[in-house]
């Protein structure tokens, strides 16, 4: 095949890409909800989803990514690596990982770094399209646009998820507290009638 005809085939593709995303767009965008779509690293379909869908959210689907880095980078070791990254909710635990990799195997991070962490990474994906309605949780302020945790106290459904997805645990409990705590001496008390 000439490079000519390289080219022209991938325009006919792209061109085939938009015009079957454009048709799909009306049924697609009924509800109110953010859409994602997740696929390989194809440039055509990249440009055509940002095109028709310009305010939803693009993934790249990492199985398919580790496909490829396995082809040049292979071990158990630095599968855990990877897929850890990809798979950590905490930008700092992603961070970790990548520090880990580029330890162990520079090249191999110098590889993973070609791809935008915003399209393979968990800790940096948007996750309102996870879920029909739409409710904004805040940890932090332990507040849900359902109203249900500010007004019982009690952590909604909404939250919990939001909770048990991130595995979340007040800062009274943790080990740092805990240290801070009793990093003073601790005096016994001597006198009974206390």
């Amino acid at each position: 095949m000439e490079i000519m005809d390289y080219f022209q085939l991938l325009s006919i593709y792209a061109g085939l890409w938009h015009t079957f995303l454009t048709m799909l767009a009306p049924h697609l965008t009924r509800h109110q909800s953010k859409l994602t779509f997740i696929s390989d690293i194809q440039k055509c379909l990249i440009e055509s989803v940002a095109e028709v869908f310009p305010h939803q959210n693009y993934r790249f689907c990492f199985r398919h990514i580790w496909k490829n880095f396995k082809k040049d980078f292979k071990g158990s070791h630095l599968e855990r690596l990877c897929w850890g990254a990809a798979k950590a909710i905490v930008k700092a635990d992603k961070q970790v990982f990548l520090d880990k990799l580029q330890v162990d195997n520079p090249e191999a991070k110098r590889w993973l770094d070609k791809e935008p962490v915003e399209y393979w990474c968990r800790s940096h994906f948007d996750f309102t399209g996870k879920y029909g309605k739409n409710w904004r949780v805040n940890i932090e302020k332990k507040t849900c646009d359902y109203n249900e945790w500010q007004v019982t106290g009690l952590p909604c459904v909404h939250a919990s998820c939001v909770i048990s997805y991130i595995r979340y645990c007040s800062e009274c409990h943790m080990v740092s507290s805990y240290v801070k705590t009793y990093r003073g001496s601790v005096l016994a008390i001597n006198d009974p009638s206390l």
